[in-house]
């Protein structure tokens, strides 16, 4: 057993953040297939998505393929699926989401995917470009925080501090 089985045994949101893998500094394509099938269109865009390192083989769309069943027939399933969410077939650009459904009519987004003209990236969660640009910002406050300190004197005796200016003879 793998663990995702192992996880039906707990609850639901346990069991939710054991199918979310970060992958946001991935990528990857396909050019043999792009050179056998043609360009992507919505028509192929998925089954492409699916020989890609972000599809999981365990979610609901696998099944509607061994089965030959209708995904719309499977969303009173719970579980793990991939659903073509926007596309543009003249600019190659199409948008597919992950989702956990839990309900015919209750869905949590677990990843977006962009797929590109042929290239597949995993969009990054807000949580982390929100963390990366406070990292940012604390080095650049430390970074001038370092430099006033350079052009300040610091009086143990009077318990002051003066800025040192420099001649500029």
């Amino acid at each position: 057993l793998n663990s995702r089985s192992n996880m039906i045994t707990m609850d639901q949101d346990d069991k939710i953040k054991g199918f979310i893998k970060n992958q946001t500094d991935e990528l990857w394509e396909d050019r043999a297939y792009m050179e056998c099938f043609g360009q992507l269109n919505s028509a192929n865009v998925m089954d492409y998505f699916s020989l890609s390192i972000f599809y999981d083989r365990t979610c609901k769309n696998e099944t509607v393929k061994q089965q030959g069943v209708s995904l719309q027939e499977m969303k009173h399933v719970p579980g793990v699926e991939y659903e073509l969410v926007a596309k543009n077939d003249d600019t190659g650009v199409y948008h597919i989401a992950k989702q956990y459904r839990r309900q015919l009519d209750e869905v949590e987004r677990l990843s977006l995917y962009y797929v590109i003209n042929g290239t597949i990236y995993e969009s990054p969660k807000l949580s982390k470009i929100l963390n990366r640009r406070l990292e940012t910002m604390t080095y650049k406050i430390k970074e001038a925080m370092d430099e006033l300190s350079k052009n300040v004197d610091y009086s143990h005796i009077g318990n002051h501090s003066c800025w040192k200016f420099q001649n500029e003879n």
